[in-house]
């Protein structure tokens, strides 16, 4: 496993406390949260999830880059996101529950932390706090990504 998800107790700082992804989680969040999640690879070409996938999980990218691709039939050139690691895919289907509007695609070995909804939610029931944190986290990733969508309007 990557160092960017080393939560062993030898570590004296969270993995991502330069990244604005869980800046805020505090000793030992980082050991609680992999407790609900599970590590997750793909070789490099892998479809992680489809389109139209209603797969209540979010992934947060410890290693390798996926590309978010929308599905199109009618076009030639479906428009695509690159996400690099330290940052997070899948958030809309994990909040809503509804299909995925694009798919995601493993380039070069990729190592996630995935965690789904019903694990959140035990999460939740056990650590609030850090439940309130992921929240807060990934409504700022969701906002963020709307502004800059809008800037390319």
């Amino acid at each position: 496993m990557s160092d960017f998800f080393d939560y062993s107790e030898n570590s004296h700082t969270s993995p991502v406390a330069a990244r604005a992804l869980f800046s805020r989680f505090q000793d030992g969040d980082w050991d609680k949260l992999r407790n609900f999640s599970a590590v997750r690879r793909f070789a490099d070409g892998t479809i992680i999830y489809t389109a139209e996938n209603a797969e209540r999980a979010v992934y947060f990218l410890s290693a390798g880059k996926v590309e978010l691709v929308a599905s199109n039939p009618a076009s030639f050139h479906s428009p695509k996101i690159e996400i690099s690691p330290g940052s997070v895919f899948g958030i809309l289907t994990f909040l809503d529950g509804h299909a995925r509007s694009v798919s995601a695609v493993a380039h070069g070995a990729v190592e996630t932390l995935m965690l789904e909804k019903t694990m959140f939610e035990r999460l939740a029931a056990w650590h609030p706090r850090i439940a309130i944190t992921i929240l807060n986290d990934l409504a700022e990733t969701v906002a963020s990504r709307l502004r800059q969508h809008n800037v390319m309007l």
